[in-house]
């Protein structure tokens, strides 16, 4: 098919997005005409003018793309370049020279307006003596013009140089005497509003006592309509009709709080006009080149504006990381060192303590530690913006509407490196912190001289040791600089573990720095093999894990990255294949004894699980996790080929080798290589200019006679289990046997082309069922989609499902007849999840995962029903497979209107939707009014019209009752259970009984020869709610107590 490009007018994007408007986008600024008349007209007449508003309200955009222009071209008036009262001092001045420092930063804003003055020159001078020096420009007529002078964000002569504070009246003084000396003077102070009252002491010191003020409001709805509808003009696109106002709408949004405490949304007064410019540019970018007219369909994808200013900050980090052909040897050798630093660059320097934007000045290689090359590409994402100050050049964030995502963004990043290695322990993680750019100059030139991926040779190693001994000295001086970023790192981020990989990781896995105890030999663990007789091992290289011998200890770390025995040991007896000067490449691959009730993760973090084995071929693109070098990418070049490397017995001659092209440094040897699609190619045995060396994998597993080690099933024979991770180790007993099951719940998303996934083998080694809540999203977001996403939601779901490895049981949503989880449509009401969508969803997320290879037999569950909640009704099944389930006597406002929903008869219509031969099994929740143990056994009944239904726990019996018969064949899980939120008390921290009594109550069902319930999960471990038991040991003791009777399903 062929293509074409799109109209100029339609390639270029005509909403700015986050940043604010720039003087020569007056064309595309719409919706202000009238503030912008006032506040000229208040300008003019008057000395001095205050224009405030709240943060995000458009003050600049207004200033820069209406009012400053309207002064020069309407009013003939001369405007000096916008100033601010902060600054940082140029090199070679001192502060106590500075006679005012914020009339100083003023007048370093205007000094290229007099190109012969020098900042050292204005040091004494004042406002007035410096505008006397400035000859005033001319009107048309040929009459002097009015002088404006503007300070933008004058909220900073409060939040700036606090021990300054008595030159803040000094400087309203200088204000006050340049308007005197000057009748054609005039100026406007640009203000935030919570900074109003500080002004008051300094009235007096002013013309009129700033009595003339213009206040900017937020747009209104018609202002916003406006600005959405106006950049269009020219562009060839329109939007449907109602679609542009369906769209203001939805921004005027706002959360509020019922009487009963329910929180909702309802329209607001004002539109945020940084989130109008985000989501309309996000939507114009994702519009195909050939629309021209935009469809109410094309909103749907957009979230708050929290989200798609992450999104943005994210996609410039990226950009910036991938396109830049970085230069330094962090950059070079430690990839995500480069992201961890440009993310800690933003939190640190464009971001103060107090939460508002920093100011960081561009020198001659770096900004504020991050190489110019980096910060001109974020420039140009306009995430960050320029302004030159006494002939230099700084750097802040293009709005204050960054912060918050900004913020966000980097905890969730480090979170989820967090969970994907799970480290444990961390003493360390400070001082390597510290240490990290010192080792990384010396890495990278190991690396760069080294021909071939050897251990560091006898000759080397008192350099070695000089050097670490070095680092160590180094790095100590620096632990206590570094204490409150270690803490950081251990409570939230494993960004520099991460690009270390040469701390100690526990549970073990792939990716991580390894060695012999005592031997200054490294190297990378590539992954996990097992032998007939079921005897595990790591996978590395001899030079790594040294030759043969039985009483050999491996280290994770290795010793030459500070590991140590015993604590450190992960593998014994050392097993290689016969070595001689010449032989082929698999011989260079050595396996190690795992050591006993050691927790493992075969799932290589940034790579997902291993699919399987494959053969190379030339041009296949491939990944490998390497202990120095990271995450990289490379082609297959040749195989067959011969090469010469040193080992630890001496140069050998290699064959049979695999090249592919350079994609790692010296530290990666045993690292595995795998293709896109998760298949395992080679190990890393030799790296040098020409590429990186492999040997074939599948010959490496014949030679040895193991195979790759595939996670186990991950069910569970006993009841018991929790929500949340943490908490697991209450079911294990004295000789580690695991006795119960783990729920992790994920929101993935619809995005067909992420192919993320999560890792659970560390349960399923220890032998505890997983279950995997799959989630479009949290909350009022939505449980799944809207319809029209279902087939991206499905595919989102199989990559994920492929891209994660320890579960085989996934759940399809959450309570779905609740209205807090439905997804939202334009107007911000929510979408009633009917039996038939519901069904439509489940199917096509079914039969995604079991396509994939090896997921054929997983059980996706149908999500469980929110029990008691009546807010969903719907009409009969336009397909026939349901009659109207809709119950007179409901409120008539949404989202009953008039009907209650019957919630068993949901689950049975869904059920019946589906069809039998297309489930797997059944999640139900079923809870207490209170934690009364006796509550657990009652059969206290609900009023009408659901008078048959039981009021509290054993509402899992009406669920249960409810399955049609054709589907009594299949599991049932329990996936979440507590007393409920009584009296505004959630669970309270006793050991009443109540978990005992409902571990008994299922054991008592399972054994009177019912449909087996195979779980009870307690909702939940994590105390980041009041119903978390994290920290109650009443409770705990109570679930321990249960767990003592062993019940079974």
């Amino acid at each position: 098919m062929s293509e074409t490009n799109p109209p100029e007018s339609l390639s270029k994007n005509p909403y700015v997005g986050p940043r604010p408007f720039e003087p020569h986008e007056q064309q595309l600024f719409f919706g202000r005409d009238w503030e912008a008349e006032e506040l000229v007209a208040l300008i003019v007449t008057h000395p001095a003018v205050l224009f405030y508003a709240q943060s995000g309200a458009g003050k600049s955009s207004l200033l820069n793309a209406e009012v400053i222009p309207k002064l020069q071209a309407e009013e003939g008036c001369e405007v000096l370049p916008v100033a601010r009262v902060r600054g940082d001092i140029p090199a070679g001045i001192q502060a106590e020279q500075i006679e005012n420092l914020y009339a100083f930063n003023t007048l370093l804003n205007w000094t290229e307006e007099i190109s012969a003055i020098t900042p050292e020159q204005l040091i004494q001078l004042t406002l007035a003596e410096f505008l006397k020096l400035l000859p005033h420009q001319s009107d048309k007529e040929g009459y002097p013009a009015l002088r404006v002078i503007i300070f933008d964000q004058f909220e900073e002569l409060f939040t700036f140089y606090p021990q300054r504070w008595p030159e803040r009246e000094k400087f309203f003084t200088q204000v006050n005497q340049a308007l005197a000396d000057d009748s054609l003077l005039r100026v406007l102070f640009v203000i935030r509003e919570d900074y109003l009252a500080q002004l008051d002491p300094y009235l007096p010191l002013l013309p009129e006592q700033l009595r003339y003020r213009f206040r900017l409001e937020r747009l209104h709805r018609e202002a916003a309509l406006a600005a959405v509808v106006g950049p269009l003009q020219g562009t060839g696109r329109s939007f449907a009709p109602g679609v542009a106002e369906a769209l203001v709408a939805e921004l005027l949004k706002i959360r509020v709080e019922s009487r009963a405490g329910e929180v909702a949304e309802a329209p607001g007064e004002f539109v945020e006009p940084v989130q109008l410019q985000v989501v309309c540019q996000s939507l114009w970018d994702g519009l195909p080149p050939d629309v021209t007219e935009i469809t109410e369909s094309q909103l749907l994808a957009f979230g708050n504006v929290d989200q798609t200013l992450t999104r943005f900050y994210e996609k410039a980090l990226y950009d910036t990381v991938q396109r830049l052909k970085l230069t330094s040897e962090m950059a070079r050798w430690f990839p995500l060192y480069t992201v961890w630093q440009l993310r800690n660059w933003f939190e640190r320097d464009l971001i103060t303590p107090a939460g508002t934007r920093g100011l960081v000045y561009r020198g001659a290689d770096s900004t504020g530690g991050v190489p110019n090359t980096a910060v001109d590409r974020l420039e140009s994402h306009h995430i960050i913006r320029a302004e030159q100050r006494a002939g230099a050049r700084w750097y802040e964030l293009t709005h204050d509407r960054f912060i918050r995502p900004i913020q966000q963004s980097n905890t969730l990043w480090r979170t989820n490196k967090l969970k994907q290695i799970a480290i444990t322990g961390g003493g360390f993680v400070g001082l390597a912190i510290a240490g990290l750019i010192l080792f990384a100059s010396f890495a990278a030139q190991f690396a760069a001289t080294a021909g071939a991926e050897v251990a560091v040779t006898v000759t080397a190693a008192a350099q070695v040791e000089a050097t670490a001994t070095a680092i160590l000295a180094q790095a100590t001086q620096m632990a206590e600089s570094a204490v409150m970023q270690a803490a950081e790192v251990e409570a939230t981020s494993t960004a520099a573990a991460q690009t270390l990989r040469k701390d100690r990781v526990r549970p073990l896995r792939p990716g991580l720095s390894i060695g012999l105890d005592g031997m200054e030999s490294v190297g990378t663990l590539g992954t996990f093999v097992v032998d007939e007789a079921g005897q595990i091992y790591l996978l590395s290289t001899t030079n790594s894990l040294g030759s043969a011998a039985s009483r050999a200890q491996v280290l994770q770390p290795a010793f030459f990255d500070g590991g140590q025995a015993p604590q450190d040991v992960v593998a014994v007896q050392v097993e290689t294949l016969p070595q001689t000067t010449s032989m082929p490449a698999v011989r260079m691959v050595a396996l190690a004894r795992l050591s006993p009730d050691l927790q493992i993760q075969t799932v290589i973090p940034e790579i997902g699980p291993i699919r399987g084995v494959r053969e190379p071929e030339v041009g296949m693109a491939v990944r490998k996790l390497g202990r120095t070098s990271g995450l990289t990418e490379g082609k297959i070049l040749s195989f067959d080929e011969r090469i010469t490397v040193a080992t630890l017995n001496g140069t050998v001659q290699l064959r049979d080798v695999i090249r592919a092209s350079p994609m790692s440094a010296t530290g990666d040897g045993g690292a595995l290589v795998v293709d896109s699609e998760g298949y395992a190619i080679g190990v890393i045995v030799a790296t040098s200019e020409r590429g990186t060396f492999l040997a074939p994998l599948e010959e490496v597993l014949d030679e040895f006679e193991v195979e790759l080690l595939s996670p186990p099933v991950a069910e569970s024979a006993y009841l018991y289990g929790l929500n949340d991770r943490g908490g697991e180790e209450l079911m294990l007993d004295d000789e580690g046997q695991a006795k119960g099951w783990v729920l992790i719940s994920e929101a993935i998303g619809a995005d067909p082309a992420n192919t993320g996934g999560s890792d659970y083998t560390d349960l399923a080694y220890q032998g505890f069922g997983v279950i995997v809540q799959l989630n479009y999203a949290v909350g009022s977001a939505g449980t799944l989609p809207l319809p029209e996403q279902y087939p991206d939601f499905a595919r989102r779901a199989a990559n994920f499902v492929a891209h994660s490895a320890g579960a085989n049981i996934w759940i399809v949503g959450y309570e779905m007849n609740s209205e807090r989880y439905w997804p939202r449509l334009p107007g911000g009401l929510g979408d009633g999840i009917t039996p038939r969508q519901y069904a439509d969803c489940y199917k096509l997320v079914r039969e995604a995962i079991h396509a994939l290879p090896g997921h054929e037999n997983d059980l996706v569950l149908v999500g469980p029903i929110a029990p008691w909640n009546g807010q969903l009704s719907y009409e009969a099944d336009p397909r026939g497979q349901y009659p109207a389930n809709q119950a007179p006597g409901a409120p008539n406002d949404y989202p009953f209107y008039g009907f209650f929903g019957d919630w068993i008869v949901y689950l049975r219509d869904i059920l019946v939707t589906i069809g039998p031969e297309n489930v797997d099994g059944i999640a139900l929740h079923a809870y207490t009014h209170g934690y009364d143990p006796a509550l657990v056994f009652s059969d206290a009944k609900m009023n009408p019209p659901f008078e048959n239904y039981h009021y509290h726990f054993r509402t899992y019996r009406d669920q249960m009752n409810a399955i049609p018969p054709e589907f009594r064949r299949l599991p049932v899980y329990l996936t979440e259970t507590n007393g409920g939120n009584a009296d505004g008390i959630t669970w309270p921290d006793i050991n009443s009984g109540w978990v005992q009594n409902i571990y008994q109550e299922i054991d008592d069902w399972n054994k009177a020869g019912n449909q087996p319930i195979r779980a009870v999960l307690l909702y939940r471990w994590s105390n980041v709610d009041g119903w978390g038991i994290e920290g109650k040991p009443q409770v705990q003791e109570d679930f321990l107590e249960a767990i003592d009777q062993e019940y079974r399903w």
